[in-house]
This record gives structure tokens, C-alpha cells and sequence, in this order.
């Protein structure tokens, strides 16, 4: 009987240790389609129920928070004046990064993000630190929660 319930303790055990899996462990052709979906902020798809928190503490959801504009492989936010801006690229630094899967349909990435960006029209730069869930539906991710914290904040760029 104890060895029947070492056994099962043991299974149990390891049923929840594996629902977790390091981004390094996964096959190769899952890393390069969780890559390739990360790669291109204009291909990022949203839920419905998407929630962020801002590095400057705003919270964008379905309320106050309009989708962004695709084109000319950058994205546009809208907003008021003040918090409009175009995202021109958004790199994950891979030396500051973890990633884990859960269950096969749960990402969650933690790390810095090196952004370049225009607000009203000027180059910027900056970097952030970002933490993300995104969600696994229908063979596609998608984002659904996000929240930045500056490491430093917008400086002008130059247009490289």
C-alpha cells in the first residue's frame, strides 16, 4: 500500500512539474513559431479581453484602449494627444529574457525590450521591462495581458 502511494504521489507530483516548460526545452519548431509570433509587433494578435498596464501606470483595456493601427510595418496606438505614439520596432533583449510555457497554450515572457518609437513625429527610444501572458487559441497566441516598467526612459533617437 505505501509503495502504491509513493507511486501515486510521485505521478501526481510530475503531472504538475511538466505543465511547466522553459522556453529552451521546447522542440525547435515550437521555439521558432513562438519567435516568429513575438518577432513582428504588427502580426501580434489581441483577446477580447485584453488588459496592460503602461510604463507611465495608464491601464489599457477594452474601455479606454482602441486597437492599434497596422501599417507600414509599424503600429500606431491612438489615444488623446498625449499618449498617442508609433511603434517602429520592439526587440526582445535575449540576455534579459525568460520564457515559459504552460499546459501548451499559456506563454508568459519576462524581460526587457529595447522599443523605438515616434511620439508626435520625433525618433525615440527606450527600454522597458515587460511582463506577458499570452493565450494559445485555435492553433494561434494571442496577448492578453501585458504591463511595462521603464529601465530607461524615451530619449530622443536618431532615425537609424
Amino acid at each position: 500500500m505505501r509503495t502504491l502511494l509513493t507511486l501515486l504521489v510521485f505521478v501526481l507530483f510530475s503531472n504538475t512539474i511538466q505543465a511547466q516548460v522553459n522556453f529552451e526545452n521546447l522542440s525547435k519548431v515550437e521555439q521558432q513559431e513562438i519567435l516568429a509570433y513575438l518577432a513582428d509587433i504588427s502580426k501580434i494578435a489581441y483577446t477580447r479581453g485584453y488588459v496592460a498596464i503602461t510604463p507611465d501606470g495608464r491601464l489599457w483595456d477594452n474601455q479606454n484602449y482602441k486597437p492599434p493601427k497596422v501599417f507600414d510595418n509599424s503600429v500606431k496606438y491612438d489615444g488623446t494627444p498625449k499618449t498617442e505614439f508609433l511603434f517602429r520596432s520592439m526587440k526582445l533583449l535575449p540576455e534579459t529574457s525568460k520564457m515559459y510555457v504552460y499546459n501548451g497554450n499559456t506563454l508568459i515572457v519576462n524581460g526587457v525590450v529595447d522599443v523605438r518609437l515616434e511620439i508626435k513625429g520625433q525618433p525615440m527610444k527606450m527600454k522597458v521591462g515587460r511582463l506577458e501572458t499570452h493565450i494559445k487559441t485555435n492553433g494561434k497566441w494571442q496577448m492578453a495581458s501585458g504591463s511595462g516598467t521603464f529601465v530607461e526612459p524615451p530619449t530622443p533617437a536618431d532615425n537609424k
